[in-house]
């Protein structure tokens, strides 16, 4: 058995229990793999070099030799069943094969995706499995080709260090986690959101299955060097027509706060072959980067179709659809047609009211409504006693479509766009917001991780439910009730996800307890029934325990703990949470209370 510890590295004979420790400078150790057969042991470093330890029980200087190709920290090494290969693996996204006999001898798999996290080989010694930062696993066999991959949801963003257990916000593809937000595709009912650098992925969560992945930046990705992290172009925001037609995409390359490459894309549905393809591609259509980007909600094949971008060049654009009708056949492609601006103010978020007749755009304090049809200024709303910028801008629907629900810094502000009035305001930090379509129920996320549910004409909460996350809400969005989950109660269910890459779903409780999920968590009174996916941010449990509990009190039937065996099983293994979160759940389930071990003792006696 072998073991690492800094710049030492450990070695123990499980029989005799003999022990040594060896150093070998101040590079500290990443990994390290024992031979199947021999006393060696090889180990991997900071510095991309890989040690071999011959003899290591039996010298006090055993001999070592060197194998160095890496040039990031090694991430993991492996032996082949026989003991001839060494497998190695690491940032720069390629498997390794060494001989062991020959340093010199390698044979390099490249550009597998994106980093390697773990190696495995099969006992059988005829396929290799590598495990990536993007929760993805690819088969290899002995000839370095990859026969297959397995991908579930695809992680974002990628930790600098294949040891760093602490999630944050920044991704090395220049952005935040899930910058792009969560968006609902028309054509399959998935949701689209941010997967590695530059790409989108579609999730099914009918399925609950990756679909397919779509590369917008069409770019390989850099890996980092020693000193620093290479930035990607990632995507940060994208838009759907209304029944899925055109695809609008914004990707950006960023150092620190300078833009290196921007682009808006539109992409069209291609209903043969089932994918997106690129339409047209228009670099720069902002020149310091772009706050954000909608579609007007209105029949994808109307010729007035209008997407709008608000940037940090204080305006905002509209881009319309040109129809072609020439003698090489018929053809579109999208072109700008107007620029607006107001008093110099640096532009904010932006949205298109529910019938797409109204843009509402905000600069700095103000909230300014255009008329789609002339690009004419209709009016503005602002208070002197709200001097915060705003942050989020959503209209609500119907029955209350005339109000436009806004979100300072500090503030929740609801506005009446026909009477030019403010309605109400509240002191409120709030994350995320999200509108549900087929009522006019609005969904809002505190900085604290609070969940309020509200009608925009009224400031009173219908509900609250608290610590609904531990991190901060990235995204949330209210998608139609999927049939597995419809058999009564709302037509839509709320879908969030977090900056620790946690997608939740919260269900009415009349869904949940009837829908046909592989595992059901049920929380304490004052907070809603969540999916599988919660089961990662639930902060207690306490149905396994008390229904435990309720069968010790009565005749006992079945085997102790098996819900809560079968409960772990059933979930898909990319939500599980650690084996921790269960461990008081299964000793309640297997345990007999004391008070009834006493009884039971008395009347033994």
């Amino acid at each position: 058995m072998a073991a690492i510890q800094a710049d030492s590295v450990c070695m123990v004979n499980t029989k005799t229990k003999v022990t040594r420790w060896h150093k070998s400078g101040t590079r500290i150790f990443t990994c390290v793999a024992c031979h199947p057969h021999e006393w060696v042991v090889a180990t991997g470093d900071d510095s991309g070099r890989i040690l071999l330890w011959r003899n290591f029980l039996e010298e006090k200087s055993p001999p070592k030799t060197v194998f160095h190709w890496h040039s990031l920290p090694v991430a993991d090494l492996c032996f082949t069943t026989d003991g001839t290969r060494l497998l190695s693996g690491g940032s720069e996204c390629c498997l390794v094969r060494w001989d062991i006999s020959d340093a010199l001898d390698k044979k390099i798999l490249p550009r597998m995706g994106l980093p390697i996290r773990h190696v495995s080989v099969s006992y059988s010694n005829d396929l290799a499995a590598v495990s990536h930062a993007d929760n993805c696993i690819n088969l290899v066999d002995g000839a370095n080709n990859i026969l297959r991959t397995l991908q579930n949801i695809t992680q974002c963003y990628i930790p600098e260090s294949p040891l760093d257990e602490n999630v944050t916000s920044t991704s090395l593809g220049g952005g935040s986690v899930f910058q792009a937000g969560l968006h609902l595709d028309p054509n399959t009912k998935s949701l689209f959101m941010n997967g590695k650098p530059g790409h989108l992925q579609s999730y099914s969560l009918r399925e609950d299955k990756h679909l397919h992945t779509l590369d917008i930046t069409q770019q390989n990705y850099v890996t980092a060097d020693r000193r620093r992290a290479i930035p990607n172009a990632d995507v940060t925001h994208i838009a759907f027509s209304e029944k899925g037609r055109w695809l609008a995409t914004i990707e950006s390359l960023i150092e620190k706060t300078k833009y290196y490459e921007l682009r808006l894309k539109f992409w069209k549905f291609d209903q043969t072959k089932q994918v997106f393809i690129l339409n047209t591609c228009i670099n720069w259509p902002h020149e310091n980067g772009i706050v954000n980007l909608k579609i007007q909600p209105i029949d994808d094949k109307d010729p007035s179709l209008t997407a709008a971008t608000s940037g940090r060049d204080k305006s905002f654009k509209t881009f319309s659809v040109v129809y072609d009708t020439s003698v090489h056949g018929k053809s579109d492609w999208w072109t700008c047609d107007n620029v607006g601006t107001y008093r110099d103010q640096t532009t904010g978020p932006l949205a298109f009211s529910q019938d797409g007749s109204v843009l509402a755009v905000s600069f700095e304090h103000t909230l300014t409504l255009w008329k789609v049809e002339n690009y004419e200024l209709t009016g503005t709303l602002s208070h002197s006693k709200l001097q915060e910028d705003i942050r989020l801008i959503e209209f609500s629907t119907h029955p209350t479509s005339h109000l436009v629900v806004c979100c300072t810094k500090k503030n929740l502000v609801i506005w009446d766009v026909i009477a030019l009035s403010l309605v109400w305001t509240v002191p409120f930090e709030a994350d995320s917001i999200a509108v549900d379509r087929m009522s006019n129920l609005v969904a809002i996320f505190s900085t604290k991780g609070h969940l309020y549910f509200f009608k925009p004409e009224t400031p009173e909460p219908l509900a609250i439910h608290n610590n609904v996350s531990r991190s901060k809400i990235v995204s949330s969005l209210f998608v139609p009730t999927m049939s597995r989950y419809e058999l009564r109660g709302p037509k839509s269910m709320l879908i969030f996800i977090n900056s620790s890459q946690e997608l939740c779903v919260l269900l009415s409780r009349e869904s949940s307890d009837s829908a046909e999920v592989g595992t059901k968590l049920k929380i304490q009174k004052g907070t809603s029934t969540l999916t599988p996916f919660a089961k990662l941010i639930a902060e207690k449990t306490v149905s396994s325990v008390g229904s435990s509990r309720q069968l010790l009190q009565g005749t006992v039937i079945g085997i102790p703990g098996s819900k809560v065996i079968r409960e772990i099983m059933d979930a898909s293994p990319h939500t599980m949470p650690s084996v921790s979160f269960f461990c008081n759940q299964l000793l309640s389930a297997i345990s007999v209370e004391l008070k009834e071990r006493f009884i039971y003792f008395l009347n033994k006696h």
